[in-house]
């Protein structure tokens, strides 16, 4: 019964998905780090948020839109993860920085900042997450829901 009602929770976004999972910080230390999932909500402002309209190409009256992939990736970061609190004033010292962003530049390289993006978009559902500048299937859900 406990699990049914896990289960329903997480379907209604009363209740996330956690995890902890290992990272290697670019110290090359091991350490483990806790990921919550996002509400689709959630999932949809980032998404809306990092996408960039660019202007015409040379010759062309179109202008284009893409996702900023890495922006993108920060933002599921500072929404996901849970532990350690990436808020922290002393964390923060001990990196040398002022913000949630450019700690997570000073802990991670670019590969481990898109593999725990991954693991924080795939926790909230089945869909991963793509880098090809596309639209991920998770997002065009969450827009039409």
């Amino acid at each position: 019964m406990a699990s049914d009602l896990k289960s329903f929770l997480v379907k209604t976004n009363k209740l996330r998905n956690t995890k902890t999972i290992p990272v290697t910080l670019k110290s090359g230390d091991k350490r483990e780090i806790d990921i919550q999932s996002l509400r689709p909500q959630e999932l949809k402002n980032i998404y809306s948020k990092n996408t960039k309209t660019y202007p015409p190409a040379e010759g062309t009256s179109m202008s284009s839109t893409g996702l900023d992939n890495f922006d993108f990736a920060i933002d599921v970061l500072i929404t996901g993860i849970t532990a350690p609190d990436l808020q922290s004033v002393e964390l923060q010292d001990f990196y040398g920085v002022y913000t949630q962003q450019d700690l997570l530049y000073e802990m991670f390289d670019l590969d481990e900042i898109g593999r725990i993006s991954g693991e924080i978009v795939n926790l909230g559902g089945k869909e991963k997450i793509t880098t090809t500048g596309t639209e991920p299937s998770a997002v065009r859900e969450a827009k039409n829901s």
